[in-house]
């Protein structure tokens, strides 16, 4: 009976342990599924908060030298759809020139970082990163602290150099408690104590954003919260610290008391415990399976222990060997192997050496891309018994938005600075030529036909002559009025062409044209161009009919040449029409410079040219080739290049004779 008496002590004693153990673990992965879904609110938040500044920068960056009012109507709209924002700032240097709303913020216009050591500072790591940057709390006169979602803004260089000029910066203001309120930690504080920690590289130590610093040093859970240029950690712990026992602690050594009076009270409460661990472990598999990001738990010895059908998806490629008991290190090697992991490419080595040294250290976190197109976060955090736990976020579509709103905010300025080129050339010849007709009375043609009418008597000849003269002036002055401003409304037509075509509803209307009348007006339009240029122009042309949209077609015509015109320094164009097995084809050749064959399929797309760089020596919109060949096709034919490098080019339109529709007609009587 003592013997047994013992056994039973060392056995509550042991079991005792074991309870308290298994509490604290539920314990920390019930706080550790709180916090995740936390963090997903509170990385939502911060990224949407991105997305306003980067909006508010791209407009900054349109209208350099906007009014007040015209800042104040893009941020009210953009405050509507996050009315907890409660400033917009855009500040020219580092003196804030625009708040919004203004009535609330006007004391700050005017104001300079370089008054305030902590906005200085904010502001210069900022500017020295050249993207969007959170930073704060700053405490408010208020006494309320503030967060700043500030990001740099750079214009085009004034001389048309590769360089960017600083214009400023654009900035949202939230409070924190509207932070802490809409991502769920004032609720979580009701439960838990939790610290806000910012990690990111410019600070020498961790900063506490927000909660009680105090929870560093009681063992918490942590998640790691990514966001562009920075990072934060949130800690938590239960109110009070971890509990040192079982709440069920007296529960179970009443239990053993029993089972120590009665053999058959013991191996009931065994088998009740084991129940007990079953469900428990059942639903715990369950709330792990339910999760958005993938789990995995790994001992001492980095053996897969539990994960998820999360970690498992993301995980496809090695899903043959994913099962309890292989090492993470396994995963890796055997991942590596089969191309899984696509930063990996060419640097197999390197690559993983870097990751077994993250899987060694206390915690690791990176983007990793999957060869199945997912880009996730990855963090490695060890637990207190040398373990780890993996868990693995889709961070795809939120890091696609930020790279899609970036590029369309370059696309546009780019387009912008282009097109309002562009315009200017042709606006510059109407406008001079129409000074020139203002001022006629000081053109030579005026002044013959004034002397002639002075004369007395009136020589009625003379005065015919000198009308004539300047009726034929006039005529000339008013021709290249029209054509500078038919050049105009091409331009203008170019992009009502490019929306129409990008919409699906391209504008064709398929006749009879003549090849004669197609030629000779595009002729006529595009000689004098050319000749300027001291180039030779060649034009020879077969008789014939082609079935295609006479506009379109002389369009297209007038592009090609007007492109060989403006690439080609010395030499010849030519353009010529040939009839070719059952085609016609109209040929633009010059003696440019010619084009590399890497560049032959690239011309052809919206706002490219051979140099697209901001240095470019020669100017355009780059929708011209784009729109040709998608009119080309439209009319069942097509555009297509030849070229030579350093010795020129030849562009081909290819469209059908009328006599293959007459054919194609009896065929079908």
């Amino acid at each position: 009976m003592i013997i047994v008496m013992v056994l039973l002590l060392l056995g509550g004693r042991h079991f005792e342990k074991l309870s308290n153990h298994s509490y604290l673990q539920d314990l920390r992965l019930s706080e550790t599924l709180e916090l995740i879904e936390i963090r997903e609110k509170l990385e939502l938040y911060i990224f949407g908060h991105f997305l306003q500044v980067e909006k508010l920068a791209s407009f900054i960056k349109s209208n350099p030298d906007m009014t007040q009012e015209e800042f104040a109507v893009v941020a009210a709209r953009l405050q509507e759809s996050m009315p907890d924002i409660i400033n917009f700032e855009a500040a020219q240097g580092l003196t804030v020139s625009h708040v919004y709303p203004y009535a609330e913020n006007k004391h700050l216009i005017g104001l300079n970082f370089a008054e305030y050591p902590t906005l200085l500072e904010y502001a210069d790591r900022v500017s020295a990163k050249k993207s969007a940057l959170l930073t704060g709390p700053v405490k408010a006169p208020s006494g309320e602290y503030l967060m700043f979602f500030k990001t740099p803004i750079f214009l085009p260089s004034s001389d048309g150099g590769a360089t960017e000029e600083f214009w400023g910066f654009a900035t949202v203001v939230v409070r924190l408690d509207d932070m802490l309120g809409q991502t769920g930690f004032r609720e979580l504080a009701e439960t838990v104590d939790y610290v806000i920690l910012s990690e990111n590289d410019d600070l020498s130590e961790p900063q506490v954003v927000a909660g009680n610093p105090g929870v560093q040093g009681r063992d918490p859970v942590s998640l790691d919260v990514d966001f562009p240029n920075g990072a934060w950690e949130v800690q938590t712990t239960p109110k009070g610290g971890w509990p040192e026992t079982a709440p069920t602690l007296v529960r179970d050594r009443l239990i053993l008391l029993m089972i120590s009076l009665v053999c058959l009270s013991i191996l009931g409460y065994i088998l009740y415990i084991s129940r007990a661990n079953r469900l428990a472990r059942a639903r715990l598999a369950g709330a792990i399976n339910a999760m958005d990001d993938g789990f995995a738990q790994f001992d001492s010895e980095q053996r897969l222990v539990k994960y998820n059908k999360r970690y498992a998806s993301f995980l496809s490629g090695v899903s043959d060997i994913l099962r309890p008991g292989v090492t993470l290190t396994e995963l890796l090697e055997e991942g590596l192997k089969r191309g899984n992991f696509v930063d990996a490419f060419g640097q197999e080595e390197a690559w993983y050496k870097e990751r077994k040294k993250e899987i060694d250290s206390a915690q690791a976190k990176r983007e990793m891309r999957f060869s199945n197109g997912l880009t996730v976060h990855a963090a490695i955090h060890k637990t207190s018994d040398g373990g780890s736990v993996v868990i693995l976020s889709d961070v795809t579509q939120l890091k696609n938005a930020l790279e899609r709103s970036q590029a369309a905010s370059e696309a546009k300025s780019q387009f912008i600075s282009v097109l309002s080129h562009e315009l200017r050339t042709p606006l510059t010849v109407v406008l001079g030529l129409a000074k020139l007709t203002h001022e006629i009375e000081r053109q030579p043609a005026y002044v013959a036909l004034e002397t002639a009418l002075h004369k007395d008597p009136v020589d009625v000849e003379e005065c015919r002559k000198a009308l004539r003269g300047l009726a034929d002036q006039i005529k000339s002055v008013t021709g290249k009025q029209t054509n500078s401003a038919s050049y105009l409304l091409e331009l203008i037509n170019e992009m009502l062409d490019f929306s129409k075509i990008e919409s699906g509803n391209p504008d064709i209307d398929m006749t009879e044209c003549e090849i004669g009348d197609l030629v000779t007006t595009v002729e006529q339009q595009m000689r004098r161009l050319i000749e300027d240029k001291h180039l030779a122009f060649v034009v020879e042309y077969e008789d014939g009919k082609v079935l295609a949209d006479c506009k379109r077609t002389r369009q297209i015509l007038t592009n090609l040449l007007g492109n060989a015109a403006k690439f080609t320094e010395r030499g010849f164009i030519a353009l010529t029409v040939t009839h070719k097995e059952g085609e016609v084809h109209f040929n633009v050749e010059d003696s440019g410079p010619g084009i590399e064959e890497a560049d032959r399929q690239r011309i052809f797309e919206p706002f490219e040219q051979v140099d697209s760089s901001l240095t470019r020596s020669k100017t355009g919109t780059g929708l011209g080739l784009a729109i040709s060949r998608k009119l080309a096709r439209a009319q069942s034919g097509d555009l297509l290049v030849e070229s030579t490098p350093g010795k020129g080019s030849l562009f081909t339109l290819v469209l059908k004779p009328v006599e293959i529709r007459e054919e194609q007609a009896s065929l079908s009587a």
